[in-house]
């Protein structure tokens, strides 16, 4: 919002606790498939090192940056933290049986991805997935990545192939009708913060 000068547009924010990871690159699938693999890797590497390297300087000037949107008049308001838990929480369910004697497990970190080969390339000592992905692959990832949990967003529904091969895994698979983005920020507002 800062960056893109959002704010002279839009002059009410509501704090959710959350820090979006910008690394996007838009441009045509015909072009992008002109591009030899390993100048793709490369172009990938670097715009997830840039969106950390933004995630950093966010952080170091959140102070800054808001005196300044707010000498601009924007208003910063709290969120109502426990109106946003009860209102999303009881739709992350354990609608499947799968991995029912792990729920116990604690787990303490969470990545949130659609793309399983940024979850190999960048994902370390992360417990659970968030996906939109309904494939084998999520399953086969998360296993090589020693997930304990699968949730697959946006009401997404994995078919029986796929809950064998988690029940084989002994991963736990839920559930939610949350977009990744609401269900990463549930997650961290119930303390997973890795």
């Amino acid at each position: 919002m800062y960056s893109t000068k959002s704010y002279e547009m839009v002059n009410q924010v509501t704090l959710l606790a959350q820090q979006p990871l910008a690394d996007a690159l838009f441009c045509s699938a015909n072009w992008w498939n002109t591009i030899p693999s390993e100048y793709q890797e490369i172009i990938e590497d670097e715009l997830h090192q840039a969106g950390l390297r933004y995630n950093e300087y966010s952080i170091q000037n959140e102070g800054t940056m808001r005196q300044e949107m707010e000498a601009a008049g924007v208003q910063f308001h709290e969120a109502d933290r426990q109106a946003f838990l009860d209102m999303g929480c009881k739709d992350l369910v354990m609608k499947y049986s799968i991995g029912q004697e792990l729920l116990d497990t604690e787990v303490r970190s969470a990545c949130g991805s659609d793309f399983m080969s940024d979850v190999l390339a960048y994902v370390k000592n992360q417990a659970l997935l968030l996906t939109g992905l309904v494939n084998p692959q999520v399953v086969r990832t998360a296993e090589m990545m020693d997930m304990k949990c699968i949730v697959f967003v946006r009401g997404k529904q994995p078919d029986q192939a796929i809950l064998d091969l988690a029940q084989d895994r002994q991963l736990v698979v839920m559930a939610t009708k949350e977009r990744m983005y609401n269900a990463c920020g549930l997650l961290y507002l119930n303390g997973l913060r890795e």
